[in-house]
């Protein structure tokens, strides 16, 4: 794995124009390059732009309609064997678009059915639900209107949510109360009599309940067989949608491709970007498709600003899972450290310390485990609570959890197997034995602090890293996140560490240490002028607003420097918080069932508290971590500048 981002370079080439299509389909095919437009300007020379970018939404909406009918029938998309393209694309596009207009066709009476039946069994199940909670939001009229007249009432009030029955030669309506003005101007238009029979009343209430409850059932599975037979339907014609399907996305890929094209009477040009590792395989394709009509030429990343280049880091089956905890902070500046395998490891060793437990540490992996198969059985159904992410991560976070568990002798929240370093139990309870590495719980304070350190200086040296990489030496060494930064933090780190050796009672500081606070002070407070001295060709220099940068710069780092980094690091105690408060929460669930006298209610109440405590302590151990990375170790050196390598390929599952 390397340890910056991908080395990027950028191709530019010039092939016939007549080649265009088929060099578009092969690299289709590799899926390397990250296209982008062509800046070109020059009155003389004009190059034209492709057509196919006005054909791209034709195509795309084609395929979504397509995908649609996938979804309907729960059908899998098709793997994409080859780029071969229909020989007449046009006369191709009509046809498919034929077809699949045919298919909706068949399928719109049964969706329509669907749709009503839906829509009647939602209204029946709302009068059902009010007639069920004491009857306080529906009317029931039981009265007499002219035979003649029956069918006309019902088709008045067909909007309103209403079930109407015929009960000893009279009728009975039952309607909610938000509509009952509007129903009574309807009964009153028909002359209807109402009738005053509590028995009645009764029974039709339990009649129209009956009805309802059993309209509902026939609505639901009749939608289930239209369901069922829809699916079928569209099923049957599975194979010829899967060659739709596979051209439709190549051409769509290739014309997304395409828009990108510049075009000359005779040739066309194109440009983008591609790991220089690929660099052979491109060329050796070119060299297939255009023989030696061809001009390219390569230019490294280094010829342009950082910014403009596309990024993307080298990931493996173990760390690809912790890549979008990367990419939803942001994407890395081109060139930097790659953040990937130090996020992965602080964030398994916080996890780890914040919920460890061996037996609580397997759950997590079923539950990952169980769902992988899940989805893998059913890789069309939506994503629920436990996502499809959260499964891959579960599959690392139970391991370290059990792991923790290892390390303080923890299993389910009882102390029955034996500690590999120390017991956490017991010295969060106050009962560590004399044996014990770690008495108490200020000592567990100072494990979590103390990596909480490391974190930061591991930030710290990747941002010295990325500064000497891009020759920002002024700032490497002035920047609050620099060495002069840097030194002041240790400073009072040393000043800190005296103090506590002391008991709490003086503050010293020796002369070296003194050296270098009053160095680093002056170095910080001279920031901006030096800044300003070195970017004088720019900017040119004006006193008055760079005394009051200075001083404003200066009291900011400074505030900064001393209050955050003293905060970052103490945000780490947390760590050790969530881990002591996981023990206390299970410690009383532990001495709620002691107090019962039933061992059964006793096993229910520890299953539960174990329930809660996996639920609500792995979350909270979940996001802290995260949090942990976000605001105490990025901050120290991701810029978050960079740009997201989006190369055009088939393996991609979205364009």
């Amino acid at each position: 794995m390397s340890f910056f981002t991908t080395k990027m370079i950028k191709l530019t080439c010039v092939c016939l124009r007549t080649k265009a299509v088929e060099v578009s389909k092969t690299l289709l095919e590799l899926g390397v390059i990250d296209f982008k437009n062509i800046e070109y300007s020059n009155d003389d020379f004009v190059l034209e732009d492709s057509n196919s970018s006005s054909e791209l939404d034709k195509y795309r909406n084609l395929r979504q309609r397509l995908e649609q009918l996938y979804n309907s029938a729960n059908l899998v998309f098709p793997e994409i064997k080859n780029t071969d393209l229909p020989d007449n694309i046009n006369k191709f596009y009509e046809s498919v678009n034929n077809d699949i207009n045919k298919i909706y066709d068949s399928v719109t009476e049964a969706r329509n059915i669907q749709k009503s039946n839906s829509y009647k069994a939602s209204m029946e199940n709302e009068l059902l639900e009010y007639l069920n909670s004491k009857n306080q939001f529906v009317d029931l009229f039981v009265g007499n209107v002219n035979y003649k007249d029956i069918k006309d009432l019902e088709n008045e009030i067909h909007m309103f949510s209403h079930k109407m029955i015929e009960i000893d030669n009279s009728y009975a309506i039952l309607t909610l109360k938000r509509d009952r003005k509007d129903i009574e101007v309807a009964l009153n238009h028909y002359r209807w009599k109402e009738k005053s029979d509590s028995e009645l009343n009764k029974e039709a209430i339990k009649i129209i309940k009956d009805k309802l409850e059993k309209s509902i059932d026939e609505k639901i599975s009749e939608s289930n067989k239209l369901s069922y037979k829809l699916q079928q339907d569209i099923a049957k014609n599975k194979e010829q949608m899967d060659i739709w399907w596979q051209n439709l996305k190549v051409i769509e890929l290739t014309s997304k491709m395409q828009s990108y094209f510049k075009y000359t009477d005779h040739t066309s040009i194109f440009t983008g970007w591609l790991p220089e590792k690929d660099k052979d395989r491109v060329v050796s394709i070119l060299d297939s498709v255009c023989k030696d009509e061809y001009i390219i030429k390569f230019n490294n990343a280094s010829d342009f600003d950082p910014s403009v280049v596309p990024v993307t880091v080298k990931t493996n089956k173990f760390n690809k899972t912790f890549k979008r905890l990367v990419d939803n902070y942001s994407i890395p500046e081109y060139g930097t450290v790659n953040p990937l395998p130090f996020t992965m490891v602080f964030y398994l060793i916080m996890f780890a310390i914040m919920f460890a437990d061996l037996g609580q540490g397997f759950v997590l992996l079923l539950i990952g485990i169980l769902g992988k198969l899940y989805y893998k059985k059913n890789p069309l159904v939506k994503d629920k609570l436990i996502s499809r992410y959260l499964c891959d991560l579960l599959l690392y976070l139970g391991p370290f959890a059990m792991i923790g568990g290892l390390l303080f002798g923890s299993f389910f929240g009882y102390e029955i197997i034996p500690p590999l370093w120390f017991n956490y139990h017991k010295v969060t309870l106050g009962i560590a034995e004399d044996s014990s590495p770690i008495k108490n719980v200020f000592s567990i304070l100072g494990i979590t602090f103390k990596f909480g350190l490391v974190v930061i200086f591991t930030g710290l040296v990747i941002n010295w890293i990325n500064l000497i990489k891009k020759k920002e030496f002024a700032k490497l060494i002035l920047d609050k996140n620099g060495l002069v930064g840097a030194s002041i933090f240790i400073v009072g780190l040393f000043i800190g560490y005296d103090f506590v050796g002391s008991n709490y009672t003086k503050f010293s500081i020796n002369n070296l240490e003194k050296t270098v606070l009053i160095v680093s002070l002056v170095l910080l407070f001279f920031k901006e002028s030096i800044y300003s001295f070195i970017d004088r060709k720019n900017k040119p220099i004006k006193i008055n607003k760079l005394i009051g940068k200075t001083i404003m710069e200066f009291f900011m780092d400074t505030l900064e420097i001393f209050i955050g980094y003293m905060s970052n690091s103490l945000s780490f105690m947390r760590v050790a918080g969530l881990g002591i408060a996981h023990v206390y929460l299970m410690y009383a669930f532990e001495e709620m069932a002691q107090g019962i006298n039933s061992k059964i209610i006793g096993l229910i109440l520890i299953l539960i508290g174990n329930i809660i405590v996996i639920g609500l302590e792995g979350l909270s151990a979940g996001v802290q971590a995260l949090r942990l990375n976000y605001y105490e170790f990025f901050t120290k050196y991701f810029t978050g500048k960079g740009i997201a390598y989006n190369p055009i390929s088939l393996s991609k599952e979205e364009i």
